[in-house]
């Protein structure tokens, strides 16, 4: 039972320093296809609001359903599905989408597409980074996109402690390039641990080239497969993932204006990939159809 429980791999202080494990674990862990979740300590009147009479030291665990490798030494991971709330009374004032980004080194960013329809008072662009005085632990990097849709914010929070946990229980069985050439392992290997309705998982090599902003760097998303359609006599899986962001390659991940976007993928054992996202500020869709490696996991 261990084997399918969270651990520690990589643990902070309040300055962003290793305490206990690696960043090279984690990163590893995260390219074996290791499931994320990251733990963190805080005052709520500290953190959650400055103003309240609650002096509770909160404990948060938070899923990161979507995790990305970057040129194989860089790793982050996203929350793909969180609203917004006023802890412990309820949601926030506006719905959203609250797409926290943490990387490894503790730096941390949020993009907050709004699904009210509420009304645009502001431009795309940079904005000056919002220092509030009265969150002491609070130091912002850069901002963007201040009374539109999608503002979003990179920061650090001096939380009193980070806890990288990882459930590293895939293993990798088929690993084909952009044409649908196996690499390694097989489909049918794939296909046998599939029928026993198993969790799968795809890393998909390249999915964020071309974002605005970004740099050259291989670049591997990691989501959870939702649904599967396996084609026997054709020899073709089809599945749909969980939704992700895609976000400009770099090192550290970061938001800014137009370099980051929200959908979902649909990969093909042939290379193929369709990808429909939306345009966070417009909240309109659109389509794609790339040719990506793939490499399929099963927990098994």
């Amino acid at each position: 039972m261990a084997d399918y429980m969270f651990q520690p791999v990589l643990i902070l202080d309040s300055r962003r320093t290793v305490t206990a494990g690696s960043t090279e674990a984690l990163t590893a862990a995260l390219n074996r296809g290791a499931d994320l979740k990251i733990e963190t300590l805080f005052r709520h009147d500290e953190h959650m609001d400055v103003h309240s009479p609650i002096k509770d030291t909160v404990r948060e665990v938070s899923e990161f359903h979507e995790t990305i490798v970057i040129d194989d030494r860089w790793s982050a991971g996203f929350m793909t599905l969180r609203q917004p709330a006023e802890v412990p009374f309820g949601f926030g004032s506006r719905p959203s989408l609250s797409l926290f980004l943490y990387n490894q080194d503790g730096s941390q960013s949020v993009a907050r597409p709004f699904l009210d329809g509420g009304p645009i008072t502001g431009q795309k662009g940079e904005n000056p980074p919002n220092q509030y005085t009265e969150h002491t632990k609070m130091n912002y990097f850069s901002c963007f996109d201040e009374g539109t849709n999608a503002p979003s914010w990179n920061f650090a929070y001096a939380f009193d402690s980070f806890r990288y946990l990882v459930r590293d229980r895939y293993t990798e069985l088929l690993h084909h390039d952009g044409e649908g050439n196996v690499l390694s392992g097989s489909l049918d290997a794939l296909m046998d641990a599939y029928s026993t309705g198993t969790d799968l998982k795809a890393g998909i090599t390249g999915l964020c080239d071309g974002m605005p902003g970004g740099q050259a760097l291989k670049n591997e998303v990691f989501v959870h497969i939702s649904y599967g359609y396996h084609y026997q006599e054709s020899q073709l899986f089809v599945a749909e993932t969980q939704p992700f962001v895609r976000t400009a390659p770099r090192i550290p991940l970061a938001y800014a204006t137009d370099n980051w976007d929200y959908g979902w993928a649909i990969p093909h054992t042939d290379g193929k990939v369709s990808l429909l996202a939306y345009n966070p500020y417009s909240l309109k869709p659109f389509r794609k159809e790339l040719r990506c490696a793939v490499r399929w996991f099963a927990a098994v």
